[in-house]
Formats: structure tokens, sequence, C-alpha cells
């Protein structure tokens, strides 16, 4: 399975709404033109905001660190804590 990163070559960009819209299949502002879907999302993975939630209803958090996506949850406290504390990274 192709990555939106492999794909288009570059890591998508816009707000959380924007790369979860970009991940389901929509074309934003461009990318994704061919309208690839990379993730299914069940009832209560995404908000009323069209972004992926963790099981807390918190959006997953996103970061580019050396142009390579690192994604976490803030975790049961539901405080971005860029990845340290309580929140729940896999690296």
């Amino acid at each position: 399975m192709e990555t939106p990163f492999l794909e288009n070559a570059q890591a998508p960009d816009g707000t959380l709404a924007e790369i979860a819209s970009l991940l389901r299949g929509k074309s934003v502002r461009g990318q994704n033109a061919k309208r690839l879907d990379y993730v299914e999302a069940e009832v209560g993975e995404v908000n009323a905001a069209g972004e992926f939630v963790d099981p807390w209803g918190t959006p997953y958090q996103m970061r580019f660190e050396k142009g390579m996506p690192r994604v976490f949850s803030c975790g049961p406290n539901r405080q971005d804590e860029n990845g340290t504390g309580d929140d729940i990274t896999v690296r």
C-alpha cells in the first residue's frame, strides 16, 4: 500500500482536519489529486470538525520532524505535552 508521502513526494500540508480529509480520499488544494483513500475511519474516530480523535476524544497531534510525520495522542489528561508526559506516541 502506498503512503501519502511516497505517492505525492511530500508530506500532507494543512490543518488536522484537512490532513484527515486528504487521508480519507479527498483532494485539498491540489494535494491527493488522485483522491486515494489511505485511512478508513469508524464512527467515533473523527470529530465534528473532521479531525481524527483518540479514545479520549482529543484530536491526534501531528508534527513534522526532519520531513517525516510524527503522530501522537495527548493521552488521558488530554494535554498536548509534545509527545512526553502521558502522551502516547510510537517511535
